[in-house]
């Protein structure tokens, strides 16, 4: 019917789709935790370490997958925590993550900033890929939109400014 080679290509193909498939449903259940290994998160690749308690440093960002395309983070600390301005903090309740399986596309939709809910948000495609034994790496292959909130809140202010002297001028 098919050559032998046809055949190979084919159970090489529907190994690696379910190999990647396999590898996304493992990233995604809702009772593993994940450390981000870089916080600047609006970059274009993400990497995410599966939860090891060693691995937990000074302020390290876990975070979880939740059911309903929810998600969960928190910061842990081997030492007392401090605050900062390169902590990334996300907006829970504006942000959520979906998962297609015909594609096997990864879509992450963020609200958040650093020290500030009100930074930045962005919906983005990934592929999600296997980094080493332990961790996954989201290779971003769509922006919607990526919307910088707090540049936006400076041009309102200087626009708000301009009016003001405008109309004590009039």
């Amino acid at each position: 019917m098919f050559p032998k080679t046809t055949k190979i290509l084919f159970l090489i193909l529907l190994n690696t789709y379910f190999q990647t498939f396999s590898q996304s449903i493992e990233l995604l259940d809702s009772s593993r935790k994940w450390i981000l290994i870089d916080n600047k998160i609006e970059k274009k690749e993400v990497i995410l370490q599966a939860y090891d308690s060693l691995l937990v440093d000074y302020n390290t960002l876990v975070l979880r997958f939740l059911p309903k395309g929810k998600i969960e983070y928190d910061y842990e600390s081997t030492a007392e925590a401090c605050a900062g301005v390169d902590f990334l903090d996300i907006d829970t309740d504006l942000s959520s993550w979906s998962y297609n399986t015909d594609n096997q596309v990864f879509t992450l939709t963020l609200k958040g900033g650093y020290a500030t809910l009100d930074g930045f948000k962005f919906k983005r495609d990934y592929q999600i890929e296997r980094y080493g034994e332990r961790a996954f790496i989201l290779v971003k292959v769509k922006e919607y939109y990526f919307t910088d909130l707090e540049k936006l809140a400076r041009k309102e202010e200087r626009l708000e400014k301009k009016k003001n002297v405008i109309n004590r001028i009039k």
